[in-house]
């Protein structure tokens, strides 16, 4: 009977490590979830006006402050609230759709 219980007890523990495994390492980090930003942002925006040294230094430095605040709300909201954020703002495919992750 205690060797069931313990065996049961360490699934339950194994599935909570998986599960948890998921969650935190699951998800993409501040740069993937920058580069899925400025990708929305771009098909969004009318490129026209923009010339490609103009928009790229702009991208440069919109990523540059994405990533550093993404990596805030990692440190600010823990590991798990960031790998929920993450996975939202990886599926929205409009700013609308992210600004409410």
């Amino acid at each position: 009977m205690l060797r069931r219980i313990l065996v049961l007890a360490a699934l339950v523990c194994a599935g909570a490590l998986v599960a948890g495994g998921v969650l935190v390492f699951g998800a993409p980090g501040p740069e993937e979830v920058c580069d899925h930003v400025i990708a929305v942002t771009e098909a969004e925006a009318d490129q026209s006006s923009l010339s490609d040294e103009t928009r790229a230094a702009l991208v440069s430095r919109l990523r540059d402050a994405c990533i550093r605040h993404k990596r805030d709300k990692l440190m600010l909201r823990g590991r798990i609230a960031y790998a929920r954020y993450a996975r939202c703002v990886m599926g929205a495919s409009t700013l609308a759709e992210i600004e409410r992750c």
